[in-house]
């Protein structure tokens, strides 16, 4: 339906934005809590290497460790704000074709992935 152009046009009222000191605490909280799922076998990982070495190297590899996962974020971050600024005013007009090149991304990863699967079971 999403590479058709075509979808549930569902819409909900959202309550009044509020910015609040307390309010981004809480919001990055969650957003950390959220992504120790997908830090947390590459943090095990860097832990165990750090123990098959003497103390100031095991602090040297946490030290990178954080240093690099510090700077991808803050990277990430910047470059959504300011590709959000420059996109929301130059592409806002695509938004229906987007719609549909993303329906049809969707569409061939998820047709890859039942492939990737049949290949793995044996069936291709």
């Amino acid at each position: 339906m999403t590479l058709a152009g075509r979808g549930p046009t569902w819409s909900v009222a959202l309550p009044k934005r509020r910015a609040t000191v307390f309010g981004f605490g809480i919001f990055g909280s969650m957003y950390a809590l959220a992504a120790t799922g997908c830090v947390a076998p590459m943090f095990l990982a860097v832990a165990g290497l750090a123990l098959a070495f003497p103390a100031t190297a095991a602090f040297a590899v946490f030290g990178a460790y954080a240093a690099g996962l510090a700077l991808l974020m803050t990277s990430a971050t910047v470059a959504i704000a300011v590709g959000y600024d420059i996109g929301a005013s130059r592409f806002s007009g695509y938004s229906g074709s987007m719609t549909r090149i993303a329906g049809a991304v969707m569409l061939v990863s998820g047709v890859l992935e039942v492939a990737n699967w049949a290949v793995t079971a044996g069936w291709l």
